[in-house]
């Protein structure tokens, strides 16, 4: 049977956001372990945080322990970083061509911090129709 999932490496998701506040404060909440934690629903983030070390995501999904992972490719304090990120939640092999890309660039704009986050490179699932006649 082949395999119902592929990473679509043109699906991107784009999200800008202005908040009153210190650069250096959304800065700290982006990539502290402590805040990440937080926002990532219990996930532990672990890694070296500098360009070309590894970043681990664990935790618990649904009951599920996970153990994710990526590498951090560009680590430029506090304005932008990128890394990338591989779930076996994917279903795919562990393969470069199979991580996702996600990219964090902040700017000021007066009293005002704009936050740009993108990923790109999902996993697309198939069409329920599609699906049904690949595993009749």
């Amino acid at each position: 049977m082949e395999k119902i999932k592929q990473l679509n490496h043109n699906l991107k998701l784009s999200l800008n956001i202005n908040i009153e506040t210190k650069l250096e404060r959304v800065w700290e909440i982006l990539t502290s372990p402590l805040y990440m934690k937080e926002y990532l629903y219990g996930t532990e983030a672990i890694s070296e945080w500098k360009e070309g070390s590894t970043l681990v995501f664990r935790g618990i999904w649904e009951g599920t322990t996970y153990e994710d992972r990526g590498l951090i490719r560009t680590w430029q304090p506090p304005y932008y970083f990128t890394y990338t990120y591989y779930s076996n939640f994917f279903g795919l092999p562990d393969l470069p061509e199979n991580y996702s890309l996600l990219e964090n660039r902040l700017s000021l704009n007066g009293d005002f911090v704009e936050i740009h986050l993108t990923q790109t490179r999902f996993v697309r699932m198939l069409p329920c129709q599609e699906i049904e006649q690949r595993t009749k």
